[in-house]
């Protein structure tokens, strides 16, 4: 699929080539720039490993590669970083919902990186200004807990962060 020249972005899901959405919305990339920088500052202060971000194919297996908003992979499994590509579950996933994304990001991609082994997944909603954070209980996810503006996010997989979810939608407008 990397040989296709046709300017689309696509991922590859149990072995189907799936075309993705066009160009993310201006929230979704403000939200997205908030979330990252939040994130990485955090994850850089204290040395525990890699942030990166879309567009940035993440290999689940042969039949499967992804491209999540946001990744975290800690310090001792930075391994799985190749010059390509990540070859691996990231110990954390991010994305960010539309409307149009929200029930793959749900149902199809949920499924996939438990399958996986990605310990914690964070399902953002720029629409109702949420962040739910999933974790990884045996190869299903349980919700943690559903963060609005008011709230401070915790993290199991990151315990010492404590996320103001209104740094991540504070400064974006209601549309």
């Amino acid at each position: 699929y990397k040989r296709l020249e046709d300017g689309k972005r696509y991922e590859l899901i149990e072995g189907r080539l799936i075309e993705m959405a066009p160009a993310p919305t201006s929230v979704h990339q403000l939200v997205s720039g908030n979330l990252y920088f939040e994130l990485a500052a955090f994850i850089r202060a204290r040395g525990l490993g890699t942030v990166g971000e879309a567009p940035f194919d993440v290999v689940l297996s042969e039949t499967v590669t992804v491209q999540p908003d946001i990744f975290y992979i800690a310090k001792d499994r930075t391994h799985i970083i190749t010059l390509e590509n990540i070859s691996g579950a990231p110990d954390l996933v991010i994305e960010i919902m539309s409307p149009t994304s929200a029930r793959h990001d749900r149902t199809t991609k949920r499924g996939l990186y438990a399958r996986h082994g990605v310990k914690e997944y964070w399902l953002v909603s720029p629409e109702a200004r949420t962040i739910q954070v999933l974790t990884l209980k045996g190869d299903v996810y349980q919700t943690s807990d559903t963060y609005g503006e008011e709230d401070t996010l915790r993290s199991m997989l990151l315990p010492a962060l404590a996320l103001k979810v209104a740094d991540v939608f504070g400064d974006i407008p209601v549309l």
